[in-house]
C-alpha cells in the first residue's frame, strides 16, 4: 500500500474535538448543539488560520467512530470534505450522537471488534486510508475493574492489531 507511505497516518488514542465536549440529554439539545457547535467550531478553526484542507477528498478511517468524540470527529471531517470510514463493535450509549447525527448514512461503517486482526487488516487493505484516527477503546474505569482481561485485550491488543495491520498492508 504505497499510498500510505506518501501520506500522513495519524494514530490517536484520544482526540478532543474543539468545542464539542458538552453533556447531551435529549434530541432537541443535540439538534441545537449540532448546528451551533459545528458552526462555532468551524468558525473558530478558520479564524485562527488553521488549514484543514488536507482532509478534503481524503479517505479517513476512524476506529471507535460510534462513541461521542468519534461521532463528532466523523461529523467534523464530513464537513471538511473527507471520505469518512468507521470501525466500531457497537453503539456505546443512549442517546447516541452517531444515531442522532444519522452518521451511518453519511459514512462507510464497519461493525467489527478491533481485536479481530484478520477483519481489521482486510478493512484497512480495502480502504487504503490516507489518515487513521484510532479512538476505539474500553475507557470505563469501573468496567476495567470488573473485567480487566477484556479491557486489556481491547486497549492493548486492539491497538496492536491496528498498528500491525497498517504495517503489513504498507
Amino acid at each position: 500500500m504505497s499510498k500510505l507511505k506518501n501520506s500522513a497516518v495519524f494514530v490517536l488514542c484520544y482526540f478532543l474535538l474543539l468545542g464539542c465536549n458538552s453533556g447531551i440529554t435529549n434530541n432537541k439539545e443535540v439538534s441545537d448543539l449540532e448546528s451551533l457547535q459545528l458552526k462555532t467550531s468551524f468558525v473558530d478553526l478558520y479564524e485562527n488560520n488553521l488549514d484543514f484542507s488536507v482532509y478534503k477528498n481524503k479517505k479517513v478511517l476512524i476506529t471507535g467512530n460510534t462513541g461521542f468524540k468519534g461521532s463528532w470527529l466523523s461529523a467534523w471531517l464530513i464537513g471538511l470534505g473527507a471520505d469518512v470510514y468507521g470501525i466500531s463493535k457497537d453503539i456505546p450509549s443512549k442517546p447516541s450522537m452517531f444515531e442522532v447525527l444519522n452518521l451511518e448514512k453519511k459514512i462507510t461503517h464497519f461493525k467489527e471488534d478491533i481485536r479481530n486482526y484478520e477483519s481489521i487488516k482486510k478493512i484497512i487493505e480495502n480502504i487504503k486510508p490516507d489518515f487513521l484516527f484510532h479512538m476505539a477503546a474500553q475507557p470505563i474505569v469501573v468496567t476495567s475493574y470488573k473485567d480487566p482481561i477484556d479491557t486489556i485485550s481491547t486497549n492493548v491488543m486492539g491497538t496492536t492489531n491496528i498498528l500491525e495491520a497498517l504495517r503489513k498492508v504498507n
